[in-house]
């Protein structure tokens, strides 16, 4: 397993291709033995109708405790139903919609600036970042009541190089043993002393859609979901089965088990989601005799979790897309720059390996340039 962990996911994916998406399971030495499935109905056994024979378990908390602390993502039981009800309460409509989307406005209108500044000095942009960097400044200013500021950075903030190094050092443990990386925590050494360092850093530190103008758009939506189906902000979630269980496809999971939710290998599975799987295609999600969204499962669909620990923050995340989207394809023409090495990267959420580097242009200057060449030809 270690061997691949510079493309886990993909390979994990082949495995899964070549089995017909039957799950397997991985004996390691030293930790328990560990599930991996694709299927989404037992995606919904685990995370909804048998939740409460699944839980994060010690194994993850001691692997995240270190970058997310005590908290929603990493504890269990009564603590954790205590931090949801604090987080539904914060993510009210109300608070979406007086809070919040206007500072996700003000910072698009940020983003807006920078997209404008590159069609006039016509350097690439390095769209993965700036996309990174508005998540950042707009979810700093909603959570701590502080702008960053970091779009308009030339160098990286320190703050955003310290937490993705982190979550990558977090990441990185679930290939070796537990003992391993407590042994090099404990001596300081090698990448737990800069993780160290790492949560060091971290811890010092024109007209704008509205919501109702994007509200009803379903190609959007749709859009927005097709990306979210490839390429789920958490490639893979893994939980401890802690009493003897049995899914309804009779797949048994004995106690002490570890299962792996590998939703990057299931949304590309013939058998889930037909032939072209793999690719991408928005029409999926959208009704072709209404035109309205379609709503799988979700176990089938599932960017933001399901059962008791789907995301507090799923509307607030919908919210944000929408607006960048709206906002940028409207005003710009993006061209992927070409000879680029175009891949994901693996850590605790799903990024790019490389810079995302895009030439951009004012929406109608490119077609005011492809009349032109309509006209010459």
């Amino acid at each position: 397993m270690a061997y691949h962990a510079g493309r886990f996911l993909d390979w994990v994916t082949e495995v899964f291709l070549a089995r017909d998406g039957a799950p397997f399971m991985l004996r390691l030495p030293f930790q328990r033995n560990l599930i991996f499935t694709a299927n989404p109905e037992h995606y919904e056994h685990v995370m909804k109708t048998q939740y409460d024979n699944f839980l994060k378990g010690d194994h993850i908390y001691d692997l995240l405790v270190d970058l997310l602390g005590d908290g929603i993502l990493t504890v269990d039981g009564e603590e954790w139903k205590f931090h949801r009800r604090v987080f539904v309460n914060l993510f009210s409509s109300r608070a979406l919609r007086e809070h919040m989307a206007p500072i996700i406005q003000k910072h698009v209108l940020v983003l807006q600036r920078v997209l404008t500044e590159a069609t006039t000095t016509k350097q690439p942009v390095d769209f993965f970042t700036a996309a990174g960097r508005f998540t950042l400044d707009a979810f700093g200013e909603i959570a701590f009541g502080f702008d960053m500021d970091t779009l308009t950075l030339i160098e990286e903030h320190p703050f955003e190089r310290a937490f993705v190094d982190a979550q990558h050092i977090v990441a990185a443990r679930i290939a070796v043993p537990t003992w391993y990386w407590k042994l090099k925590r404990w001596m300081n050494l090698g990448t737990e002393k800069q993780l160290k360092d790492a949560l060091l850093t971290v811890d010092k530190f024109n007209y704008i859609p509205t919501i109702q103008d994007v509200q009803g758009i379903s190609y959007l939506e749709a859009t927005i979901n097709e990306a979210l189906r490839l390429f789920s902000p958490v490639g893979l979630a893994q939980k401890l089965c802690v009493r003897d269980t049995v899914f309804s496809d009779g797949t048994f999971v004995p106690k002490g088990t570890n299962i792996a939710l590998v939703y990057h290998a299931m949304a590309r599975m013939p058998g889930v989601w037909g032939p072209d799987a793999a690719s991408f295609v928005p029409e999926r999600f959208i009704d072709s005799e209404s035109g309205d969204l379609v709503r799988f499962s979700s176990g089938k669909f599932s960017a933001f979790n399901t059962g008791p620990r789907v995301c507090v923050g799923r509307n607030l995340a919908m919210m944000e897309m929408k607006l960048v989207v709206a906002c940028v394809v409207s005003r710009y023409h993006l061209d992927e720059v070409p000879g680029q090495d175009v891949a994901c990267s693996g850590g605790l959420t799903i990024g790019m390996k490389n810079p995302l580097m895009m030439n951009v242009q004012d929406i109608s200057t490119a077609e005011s340039v492809e009349l032109n060449i309509g006209i010459a030809g």
